[in-house]
């Protein structure tokens, strides 16, 4: 698996070995959310599940508890969450998300 992060994020937000291991475990724990969703499983419940997961990223990363910065619901399969992925925020988000200023940590799997 392989889990990209922003290393000047990493330093500001003064993070440890052990906050990476658990945000690269949440990264696990997220992706195999979408693999259920995928298979067909109850999306109004692994959107739940998703918050979850993202409130703790947010407390890893030391930011605040803030839902309106929540972005991986608006790519889960067949929800109402994807009428929002028009949105300019959302657009905004995940073209930076594909942008060059990340490099990848964490193991291959």
């Amino acid at each position: 698996m392989i889990v990209k992060m922003n290393p000047h994020l990493v330093a500001q937000q003064n993070l440890n070995r052990v906050d990476i291991t658990r945000l690269v475990v949440l990264h696990a724990y997220k992706d195999w959310i979408f693999a259920r969703a995928h298979a067909g499983a109850d999306t109004v419940k692994l959107l739940k599940e998703l918050e979850r997961i993202e409130f703790a990223m947010q407390a890893v990363w030391k930011f605040d508890r803030d839902a309106s910065k929540h972005t991986w619901k608006y790519l889960m399969p067949n929800t109402p969450a994807n009428e929002h992925r028009s949105s300019s925020w959302a657009k905004n988000y995940l073209r930076a998300m594909r942008g060059h200023s990340v490099r990848y940590i964490g193991a291959q799997s």
